[in-house]
């Protein structure tokens, strides 16, 4: 959805320093990390746009270039917000982490909002082929989802 021209495209640069600077990914080589910047995708949602909705399949993760998004999840009282993230931030990756791939959370663009997305074959090719990037997103994944424990506890 757009709601404005085009974005400008992100330089190859700029996203192998956004995928560097994510810890799932830092401790890969700079031509992995060159061969994954290669296969992102550029995407740019509107304003007050749903990006991924909860519970919705996975296909893809998600790197924030620049503008800020919600993220919030559901529970018995209503739908709860567990914060903003904005560029040089990810999502979408816990959904591809399960075998069964749902959305753990809806993200919903605040401002403009340009990203770059990795499919989920490219991303489960890299976990497959380095153990430890995997076990950077599995901790990641774990600490992200006692959060959203947390928050929904303190709605209740």
């Amino acid at each position: 959805m757009r709601d404005r021209p085009a974005a400008p495209e992100i330089p190859f640069e700029r996203r192998v320093i956004l995928l560097k600077n994510l810890h799932g990914f830092m401790d890969l080589s700079q031509s992995v990390l060159a061969d994954l910047a290669g296969q992102l995708q550029q995407e740019q949602f509107a304003a007050g746009s749903l990006v991924v909705a909860e519970r919705q399949m996975g296909d893809r993760m998600f790197i924030i270039e620049d503008g800020v998004a919600e993220v919030s999840t559901m529970c018995p009282t209503g739908s709860v917000s567990l914060g903003e993230i904005a560029a040089g931030e990810m999502f979408g990756e816990i959904a591809l982490l399960s075998k069964i791939r749902r959305r753990k959370a809806t993200v919903s663009a605040l401002t403009h909002l340009v990203t770059l997305s990795l499919s989920a074959e490219a991303f489960e090719k890299t976990m497959r082929a380095y153990p430890q990037v995997l076990a950077n997103f599995m901790a990641l994944a774990e600490a992200l989802m006692n959060e959203k424990l947390l928050r929904i506890s303190a709605n209740k």
